[in-house]
């Protein structure tokens, strides 16, 4: 699929001739003469343009068309994107989103973002380098970025952005072969057409409308109900289509009831489609053939090829059925060819994604070593309480030389050196995200969430459990009708009232389908760990963004050390402690069980060193008088969080480590907490250390490996010095 103003033929049938006209229309002729019957197909998907590049590297942009939803400006916000350049290459990038750890209670930003507050970020750190990667005004920005293509024989369902165009694609594809494998000839025509900039207007249909002259046309396209209509998504079972017209013509309304009889589909009032809106203004007599799609204009829409048990085939085949009889002038009804042997319809129980991000494997020469350890980390889940796989990865990625010890709290434990330890290193595995508490009668799941963050970031998302089964978190139930209220600027870093009656999605309303219709079908996922899709992408040379950089770049950084420690002699005067801890992001729960076990034993660390991010305000939704430590620029001392306040002479101590052995450093006041916490309220001096991190708990977070790097040396040095001798 590609963006609203490009052409593209990837859901276009081969195999038959193919014209393509001025506008980029592709046709496909069946017949001649009159009466001429036009299959318009829906084949892009809305995108934005690069409207300017500012400088400091954030792409701005501008929309042309129909947005498939009043929220899904509001749907970019913290997501991934893919951005083509100037020369057709697809680049990864990420909207910016507000940072979770510096708002709290009443201080959430309301989640009715609009074009303006969209910015998007390509790793650059000005607008010459984002010029560099081919960037340039005109170029598309776009949640999806092609598509394999699905057998609809193998009964698949599809998640993602798309999904519903690319199912009604999929159903004109079969019409279409339907009438292909036959060689006869016609006195009258029906002429399939895939249509350039349907999302903007539905222009190309209006080029149609004037040069073909249809005596009448169907498009295919997603369903969307009326507004005010109650009933938005009819009760059915997956694979079903409707037929829809927004006509009042009698007659139109009589041939909508008349084909939706003989597919077997409900026929009813329903939106336009902008394609079908476009035929309508010209005149032309059009109905809708609309596949059933959930959740449509959002990222996690679901659709499944309809299909007819009835005749046991494709809904697209029962259309190319009814064309055909249409073509050959029989007498009403239309024939239906039952197709014999064929079991009822039942889609495959797991769903497969539309697209996936980022669009091209890591490539970059610059970071190999540090990307092998921090990518199988990223990818590895590990919700609070759930941490298996992260702590399976760690012990992999650990140097063999050294021995690691799992305390009865899931902690891992490692100690470089004999005797008590003199410093200690943590970095939690864990991450946030949802756990399933229980199934609604609709096989949707009610959850708890596991650490801090913004339902409306997630909200119409994809998302997987532990074994990569995908779903959704379902938007709210009105997201496709409810009145917008007007907000300036509605994600700054300022304090707003909310709009009389807004609701925005609260905890309680929170519900994550997986693409079910019975609570039986889904009892299997009740206690299941669920986060979003797990990718880590590069952005630029230095930079890459992705679910849980906190705290795998922590992770990562301790690995680093340690790899370069077990080549070392070890101190035998008191060991170093590198901790990898869980539960942190519910309540720093390992690491305090962690110091209450080192305590008991008499060997508290008298200065330790919590691992994690320092979120920063290096973003252009955030005040720079706050946590504002440059991406790119060094590690940083989270010197003061919400936390703790680490004694300013520990501090300087390690601004002195970091100065002698040329690290660059930054230092500063942020929020959070960390895992260092318990270890000082029992008499450890804590001093934190991190990195810059920007969009913290979304879906995005985006940081440096260069960063990362001397963060790793850091580390490094600390645990090479005895404390008191820096």
């Amino acid at each position: 699929m590609a963006p609203t103003s490009d052409p593209d033929s990837s859901l276009v049938p081969r195999g038959l001739p193919i014209e393509t006209d001025a506008f980029g229309n592709e046709i496909v002729r069946f017949g001649s003469g009159r009466p001429l019957t036009l299959i318009a197909v829906r084949r892009d998907v809305p995108a934005y343009f690069v409207t300017s590049i500012t400088p400091e590297g954030y792409l701005r942009v501008q929309n042309q068309g129909s947005s498939p939803s009043l929220l899904w400006d509001q749907f970019q916000i913290g997501r991934r994107v893919f951005v083509t350049t100037k020369d057709g290459r697809v680049l990864p990038g990420v909207v910016a989103a507000p940072n979770t750890h510096f708002r709290r209670g009443d201080d959430v930003p309301i989640p009715e973002a609009t074009v303006d507050d969209i910015w998007v970020d390509v790793g650059a750190e000005n607008d010459k380098q984002a010029r560099a990667m081919g960037i340039e005004n005109l170029c598309t920005v776009t949640q999806i970025d092609g598509y394999s293509g699905a057998d609809v024989r193998r009964r698949e369902r599809v998640i993602g952005p798309g999904a519903g165009i690319l199912c009604g694609a999929q159903l004109a594809a079969e019409a279409e072969r339907t009438l292909g494998q036959t060689k006869a000839s016609w006195n009258r025509s029906v002429v399939f057409a895939w249509i350039a900039q349907g999302s903007a207007g539905g222009r190309g249909a209006e080029t149609l409308a004037h040069t073909l002259h249809p005596d009448q046309a169907i498009v295919i396209a997603p369903y969307i109900p009326s507004p005010g209509d109650s009933a938005a998504y009819p009760d059915t079972a997956w694979g079903a289509a409707i037929v829809t017209t927004g006509s009042k013509s009698p007659s139109t309304l009589e041939w909508a009831e008349a084909v939706g009889s003989q597919l077997q589909a409900k026929s009813t009032n329903g939106r336009w489609d902008p394609v079908g809106a476009a035929l309508d203004r010209a005149g032309v007599p059009t109905i809708q053939v609309q596949p059933i799609v959930r959740y449509v204009g959002t990222p996690g829409e679901m659709a499944v090829m309809a299909y007819n048990d009835q005749v046991g085939g494709t809904a697209g085949e029962s259309l190319g059925d009814w064309l055909l009889s249409w073509l050959e002038a029989l007498p009403s009804p239309p024939r239906l060819v039952a197709r014999p042997n064929v079991k009822p319809f039942v889609p495959v129980s797991a769903m497969r994604a539309v697209t996936s991000w980022p669009p091209t494997a890591q490539t970059s020469e610059s970071h190999q070593t540090t990307w092998r350890i921090l990518a199988p980390l990223v990818h590895a889940q590990g919700i609070s309480e759930h941490e298996e796989a992260v702590r399976d990865t760690v012990l992999r990625l650990l140097p063999a030389s050294l021995r690691s010890v799992v305390d009865p709290h899931g902690n891992v434990i490692v100690r470089w050196g004999k005797g008590k330890p003199r410093r200690a290193f943590m970095a939690h595995m864990d991450e946030i995200g949802y756990r399933v508490t229980g199934v609604d009668r609709d096989g949707r799941l009610r959850t708890e969430k596991k650490g801090g963050f913004y339902d409306w970031l997630y909200e119409g998302e994809t998302v997987r459990r532990g074994d990569g089964q995908l779903a959704v978190v379902a938007p709210r139930a009105d997201y496709l009708v409810r009145p917008r209220p007007t907000i300036d600027s509605p994600l700054s870093d300022r304090h707003r009232v909310a709009p009389s009656g807004f609701k925005g999605l609260p905890d309680s309303l929170v519900r994550i389908d997986p693409g079910n219709l019975f609570a039986d079908e889904s009892k299997d996922w009740r206690g299941a760990q669920i986060t979003v899709v797990k990718s880590l992408a590069h952005l630029g040379e230095d930079r890459v963004a992705g679910r849980s950089l906190d705290d795998r770049f922590g992770c990562t950084a301790l690995i680093l050390a340690l790899r370069q420690l077990a080549n070392e002699r070890a101190p035998k005067d008191g060991c170093v402690l590198f901790a990898f801890t869980v539960e942190e992001e519910t309540g720093l729960r390992g690491a305090e069980k962690l110091s209450d076990d080192l305590l008991a034993a008499g060997e508290l660390p008298p200065l330790v060193h919590a691992v994690d991010t320092f979120v920063s305000s290096d973003t252009p939704l955030e005040d720079p008088r706050y946590a504002h430590a440059l991406l790119g620029k060094g590690c940083v001392i989270r010197a003061v969080d919400t936390g703790s306040a680490a004694p300013k002479e520990a501090v300087e101590a390690v601004r002195r480590v970091a100065a002698n052995h040329f690290i660059p450093l930054q230092f500063g006041v942020t929020s959070g907490g960390n895992d260092g916490q318990p270890f000082a309220a029992r008499g450890s001096v804590n001093v934190p250390l991190g990195w810059p991190l920007r969009y913290s708990h979304t879906q995005v977070e985006t940081a440096d490996l260069r960063d990362l790097e001397a963060l790793a040396r850091l580390v490094t040095e600390l645990a090479r010095t005895r404390p008191g001798t820096e």
